[in-house]
């Protein structure tokens, strides 16, 4: 599933994200990712409710190197892993899972948190199936993607949903650039914290062709994974056979955009509105997947 052409990457030497604005329509836009939220300028909003998630295992995924990140396909195969509620207004299904990361563990992420990074972050980026008949269609649409994204901090255990996928990269053919089906299930609600608040804005895709028509819910609470981990990650190569280090784009202005997080912590019996809350959400095709 390509988002964009090859051309672009993140070397200064390249086609940088200093560049990318040569190319792509919208660079220069008002709501664009990724955004250092400051807590103290968070608004409480009473209008927020939880995130209605079903996220299920799915079979034969595919997991590729694309010399710039590293991603993961979902498969039609198997759960349809959709997302609802919250700010969103429509149902949204999961096509992607990418990863960003940096050198050491003082960068990495792509978001900030009143100025401070994670060494990992994780995002899954959802289409909107209620308004569009695929993701391409949805890439280019008003209201058509949201990416929820997951912050990893370095922790004494590993993570045990991430075992097979440091697995995979650790092959010695997967070093480099590849693309394979993964034979174990992969769960998505592995890799989503618990009952924990997060934060709501209007931006755009953080990688070519940038568009602005994405929802972001950040996650507060950061999941845990062990430092051998991390340097698996920082083990894979780009197409150039360099280290693939320092993924992410660097940020961009809030431009007075609000940042929104739920303001009460429970709802109707009892449940956590800042978390999510496992719901038997439609899992009705789209017209055209």
């Amino acid at each position: 599933m390509k988002l964009a052409g090859a051309s672009w990457s993140y070397s200064e030497n390249g086609f940088g994200p200093k560049r990318w604005s040569k190319r792509y329509v919208g660079f220069e836009g008002d709501r664009q990712s990724p955004i250092n939220i400051v807590k103290e300028d968070v608004l409480k909003d009473s209008s927020l409710g939880p995130l209605l998630m079903s996220y299920g295992p799915s079979t034969n995924c595919t997991i590729t190197n694309d010399g710039r990140t590293l991603q993961i396909a979902m498969c039609n195969s198997g759960h349809k892993n959709v997302l609802c509620g919250g700010p969103l207004a429509h149902t949204y299904q999961l096509a992607m899972i990418r990863f960003h990361w940096s050198t050491d563990d003082s960068t990495g992420s792509e978001h900030q948190i009143d100025g401070n990074t994670y060494p990992l972050e994780m995002q899954f980026l959802h289409w909107n199936r209620e308004l569009y008949k695929n993701i391409g269609q949805a890439l280019t649409g008003e209201n058509g993607l949201c990416i929820v994204a997951v912050f990893f901090q370095v922790g004494d255990e590993e993570h045990e949903a991430l075992i097979e996928i440091s697995r995979l990269l650790s092959r010695d053919d997967h070093k480099g650039c590849f693309s394979s089906v993964m034979k174990t299930p992969i769960n998505p609600a592995d890799f989503i914290p618990g009952n924990d608040g997060y934060w709501t804005y209007p931006g755009s895709m953080t990688t070519p062709p940038l568009t602005e028509n994405v929802t972001w819910i950040v996650y507060q609470t950061p999941m845990a994974f062990s430092q051998k981990q991390m340097e698996v990650f920082r083990g894979i190569r780009t197409t150039n056979g360099d280290l693939m280090v320092c993924n992410s784009r660097p940020l961009c202005p809030t431009n007075d955009r609000e940042v929104r997080e739920p303001a009460n912590q429970e709802n109707d019996e009892g449940a956590d509105v800042n978390g999510i809350h496992e719901t038997n959400v439609n899992n009705d095709e789209p017209q055209d997947n």
